[in-house]
């Protein structure tokens, strides 16, 4: 707060460009990720690391650190009504915070009951699943594509396959789905 703004504004560059340039795998582990070097950033829906994400928050603590002392704010300063909305938000931004994850996690929930997504063809993810698998482990198309219909003709002549698209196979159905994948792998090979 008490540097100038120019200091201000390069801190401000240099916070958004230093995880382009000091980006390590050293920095993946969960205890230094949030520090915005990782090369490969944690699963998390709500991840935001501290850099580059501090300087838009630098950026704008200089810019205020020139325009308050001219006065270019000053016109935007009058008391708001009372009945302002975003004053009032903006006064009361903790409560609007914690209270609005709640309403909107409610009407997404309404909106997924009222118009629920369609239901998934499991023998279609299946073999999306199977194929993209299999094509990580260097294989080609078509060796690929007959390996998995393969298996999913005969996970369903040994009635395994919905218990194993369900996750909720017994132990002797777990044999024999690997006894399937065995012995198509067999055969395609």
């Amino acid at each position: 707060l008490r540097l100038p703004a120019v200091v201000t504004l390069a801190v401000a560059v240099l916070a958004f460009l230093a995880p382009i340039y000091f980006s390590s795998d050293a920095f993946n582990s969960i205890w230094l990720s949030w520090i915005g070097f990782a090369t490969a950033p944690p699963r998390s829906n709500d991840y935001v690391p501290v850099l580059p994400f501090l300087a838009p928050f630098l950026v704008g603590l200089g810019v205020a650190q020139i325009a308050v002392p001219r006065g270019w704010l000053d016109r935007y300063r009058k008391p708001s009504g009372k009945r302002n909305l975003l004053a009032f938000f903006g006064r009361h931004s903790l409560s609007f915070y914690l209270i609005h994850q709640p309403v909107l996690i409610a009407l997404v929930y309404l909106g997924s009951i009222t118009f629920p997504p369609p239901p998934v063809d499991q023998v279609e993810a299946y073999k999306k699943s199977c194929e993209a698998s299999c094509m990580q482990t260097q294989n080609n198309v078509d060796l690929c594509q007959s390996f998995c219909g393969c298996t999913l003709e005969k996970l369903h002549s040994e009635n395994v396959f919905d218990a194993m698209m369900a996750n909720t196979a017994s132990i002797e159905q777990q044999s024999k789905i690997r006894d399937v994948a065995a012995q198509c792998s067999a055969e395609v090979q």
